[in-house]
C-alpha cells in the first residue's frame, strides 16, 4: 500500500520533481558505485537551468548519508516507483518552497538536532535555486492506511 497519493510513478512526475528525484538517485548511486555521476548531475542542473544545485544537493545529501539513525529508501536512477523516502524529501523542498504546505518528517524521524538543522538550511537553499528557476516541487498527499483503525 502506497503511503502516498499520486504520482506514483517517476515518468508521472513534472519536470521539476523528476530533476529533483534524478538529481538525489543519481547522487546515491554515485556514492554507492563510486562512478563517475557528479559530472553527469552538474550538466543536467546547469542545462535545467540551476547549475548552482549540483553542490547544493552534494551537501545535502552528505548530510542525509552520514548522519541518519535509520536506512533511508532511494531507488536507482531507472527505478519507475517512487519510495516513501524519497516522497519524504521532496515534501521537505515543497514545505520550504511554499512554507506551510510540506512537511520534514523525514528530517524530523532520521536525522539528529544538529545534522537536521544543516539538512534543512542546505534543503532550503535548493528549494530557493529550484523555485528561482520556476522549478515546482509539490507537497506530497499522505495516504492513510485503510487497515489503520480510527475513532469516529
Amino acid at each position: 500500500m502506497r503511503a502516498f497519493a499520486a504520482p506514483s510513478t517517476f515518468l508521472d512526475l513534472p519536470f521539476g520533481e523528476q530533476l529533483m528525484l534524478w538529481g538525489i538517485r543519481l547522487w546515491m548511486r554515485g556514492f554507492h558505485d563510486a562512478s563517475p555521476d557528479q559530472t553527469i548531475l552538474r550538466t543536467g542542473f546547469k542545462l535545467a537551468g540551476v547549475p548552482d544545485a549540483h553542490s547544493v544537493l552534494d551537501g545535502l545529501m552528505t548530510v542525509i548519508t552520514t548522519a541518519a539513525t535509520d536506512t533511508i529508501d532511494i531507488r536507482c536512477p531507472d527505478c519507475p516507483d517512487i519510495s516513501v523516502d524519497e516522497h519524504l524529501l521532496m515534501d521537505v523542498i515543497a514545505g520550504l518552497q511554499s512554507p506551510g504546505s510540506g512537511g520534514s518528517t523525514l528530517f524530523a524521524c532520521r536525522l539528529p538536532p544538529t545534522a537536521r538543522r544543516a539538512g534543512m538550511e542546505l534543503a532550503g537553499h535548493l528549494a530557493a535555486l529550484f523555485s528561482g528557476a520556476g522549478l515546482w516541487i509539490r507537497p506530497r498527499q499522505r495516504v492513510r492506511n485503510p487497515g489503520t483503525p480510527t475513532i469516529h
